[in-house]
């Protein structure tokens, strides 16, 4: 399968399941634009058992390494309560 059409069916699934809009971020929105944002919108659309014409997925706007910081929440929380 294509790469966008696993993708595509996540953000659906994703959709489906949390009803919320699904953030690409991190190192892969350095490498899509707003024409791709829309064109996953749309064959996301197509995928969706619940389907309406809300937006499915955005752009992530932090830095690449925002992924990293996400990862590191869980011990400063704990560090934090430990004090």
């Amino acid at each position: 399968k294509d790469y966008t059409d696993i993708l595509t069916s996540a953000i659906a699934n994703i959709y489906m399941v949390i009803d919320c809009e699904v953030i690409l971020g991190g190192s892969l929105s350095s490498y899509l634009t707003k024409e791709d944002a829309e064109a996953l919108n749309g064959d996301t659309f197509s995928k969706c058992y619940f389907p309406n014409k809300k937006i499915y997925a955005r752009l992530g706007k932090g830095p690449r390494t925002v992924i990293s910081m996400g990862a590191a929440l869980h011990y400063i929380r704990e560090f934090l309560d430990a004090v």
